[in-house]
Order: C-alpha cells, then sequence, then structure tokens
C-alpha cells in the first residue's frame, strides 16, 4: 500500500511540481503530517524507478512480423515490386532477406531497415522472402516464408 501511495504522490509531483502526501496512515482520528517535497525527495523517489523502467523497455523480445505483400507464389510480377509487412510496436528496425532458396544459407539480399517496405527490381524466380523485427538488442522470430516470381 505504501508503493501505492508513493506512486499516487510521484504522479501528482510529476503533474504539479509540489504535493503534500502523508508518510504513514494513521488512524482518522490521528492528524497525519504533512510535507511538501523539494528536489531531493523526488530523486529519492525517481531514481530508484529509472533501471526497472530502463530493464522493461531494452529487454523485450519482439512479436513475430506479419507479411502484406505479394501474396505467397506470386508469378509474374511487376518491377518494382514492392514487399510490405506490418509494422511492430516497439521494434527499432527489421532485417529483410531475399534468397533463391527456401532455407536462405545465402541470402541474395540481407539488410536492416526502419521502413515497412522494400522496393525490388529483378527477373526470374522463385524468390523467397521472410522479415523479422528488431527490438534494442533482440530479434524476434522470422516471419512466415513467401515466394514470388518476376516477370511473365
Amino acid at each position: 500500500m505504501r508503493l501505492r501511495t508513493a506512486a499516487i504522490c510521484i504522479a501528482i509531483v510529476l503533474i504539479w511540481g509540489i504535493v503534500s502526501c502523508d508518510k504513514k496512515r494513521e488512524p482518522e482520528e490521528t492528524k497525519t503530517e504533512q510535507k511538501t517535497l523539494g528536489s531531493e525527495d523526488l530523486t529519492t523517489l525517481i531514481i530508484p524507478l529509472i533501471p526497472a523502467w530502463k530493464k522493461a523497455t531494452e529487454h523485450f523480445t519482439p512479436s513475430q512480423v506479419q507479411l502484406l505483400w505479394p501474396p505467397d507464389g506470386l508469378t509474374g510480377a511487376v518491377q518494382p515490386l514492392d514487399l510490405t509487412w506490418n509494422p511492430v510496436s516497439r521494434s527499432v528496425a527489421y532485417q529483410v532477406q531475399v534468397a533463391g532458396e527456401a532455407g536462405f544459407a545465402a541470402p541474395t539480399i540481407d539488410l536492416s531497415t526502419e521502413k515497412t517496405v522494400l522496393y525490388l527490381k529483378g527477373s526470374g524466380g522463385p524468390l523467397f522472402w521472410r522479415v523479422r523485427a528488431e527490438g534494442k538488442g533482440t530479434e524476434g522470430p522470422w516471419s512466415e516464408v513467401r515466394s514470388f516470381s518476376f516477370g511473365p
């Protein structure tokens, strides 16, 4: 309960700058001691929260990317072909691979981008592609693998 009271006080301090918070819950017939928080008190209250917040935001695994276009098995693709996927929240970039075989042993394209689209020109096929989201120091799982072919 003390943690909850401290959290409410912090929120009020962040909004209004000063606040009076009771140090300890006492019976209603007893007067509650109040104190106006100064900057040194805020440091004491806020600093311990920062490492936990950083840890929560830095160490997460992004979810799997959902591919949008082209549909799997597209043939006769017109150039330039745009490979598109849905954005993943809290991701910082996307790793995109395009290869001549579904195992991606030697991808033709292997790049990182902040965008959710990649424009390609080429010929022949089939070509295979996949995408995964990248977080801060972590990578999500690969998307499904799709294939496409250029030209008639």
